[in-house]
């Protein structure tokens, strides 16, 4: 079933027209964006019609400080707020794409102490995402730190639901929205988790044994840490720097859960998904 397309209580900004039809199969996409402006009332009038003269309009203009919010798109037509990836639409990526514009910079990040009060259109806006089944995850790990490398992976942004930052999106090159806290968006409101495996028999990382996982870091790390190179692509000992990556998260999952009885899925998940948020920022940029 479609989800909320017009959040309650948001005022109705003005688009310089209509938003794309989505007709993407991929899960749902949401994408934060910060405007590079001061989080004040005369600047959101301002970048309002700023993104309107350049149509390059998200669906939600948010202040952090003020709780103010407005529209422009439907959640389930695209935004306009991304460059194309060499043909590909980044904007249409996914059942929903929606992009969220924060007053504020990168530098700054929205969600730090003092500068984040979340009030009621905050958590209007993650009813809204959640009524999507977003899931409350950051596929290619922490949003990083403004200025500073990003990860760009074609492979996860065209196949995997979840939040992205304006600087994960192939083909661009902001760095937006900065070292913002995930957690502190989650925990407004009920969590949507990503699938959670019930079954050892189904997940082939709870089949892996301490020896394989043991083998498997060793020649992973070998191969991402060749002498005192800090960064290589991870391709000789496996069929992608994905699956090296991968390798290394399950066996260090593994580790960190030793002596852990029983080891259940949620609790597998959890460490994996620890040990990878960690890993992602290795990663070479696309």
């Amino acid at each position: 079933m479609p989800g909320t397309l017009w959040i309650p209580g948001f005022e109705r900004l003005t688009p310089s027209k209509r938003g794309g039809d989505i007709t993407s199969t991929v899960g749902p996409h949401v994408i934060w964006h910060t405007v590079e402006a001061p989080d004040e009332p005369k600047y959101f009038d301002r970048m309002v019609d700023v993104l309107t003269e350049k149509s390059a309009e998200p669906h939600v203009l948010i202040s952090p400080k003020y709780d103010r919010a407005g529209q422009f798109f439907p959640l389930d037509l695209s935004g306009r707020a991304l460059k194309n990836d060499d043909g590909r639409q980044t904007n249409r990526t996914g059942e929903v794409c929606i992009q969220i514009e924060v007053m504020g910079y990168a530098a700054q990040p929205f969600t730090d102490d003092g500068r984040w009060d979340p009030g009621p259109n905050w958590r209007a806006l993650m009813a809204a995402l959640r009524s999507w089944d977003v899931p409350d995850i950051f596929p290619m790990g922490r949003p990083p730190k403004y200025p500073g490398p990003s990860v760009r992976d074609r492979e996860i942004y065209y196949s995997e639901a979840g939040h992205y930052c304006h600087a994960n999106v192939p083909g661009n090159n902001h760095g937006d929205p900065g070292a913002i806290a995930p957690s502190r968006l989650f925990a407004l409101g009920p969590a949507v988790k990503p699938p959670v495996t019930d079954s050892p028999e189904d997940d082939p990382f709870m089949a892996l044994t301490d020896e394989d996982a043991a083998k498997i870091g060793a020649a992973v790390a070998k191969a991402i840490y060749p002498g005192d190179q800090k960064l290589v692509v991870a391709d000789n000992n496996f069929d992608s720097q994905r699956a090296a990556y991968e390798a290394v998260a399950q066996a260090e999952a593994t580790r960190i859960l030793a002596g852990e009885t029983p080891s259940t899925p949620d609790r597998l998940k959890a460490a994996k998904d620890a040990v990878w948020s960690f890993l992602r920022p290795l990663w070479s940029q696309s």
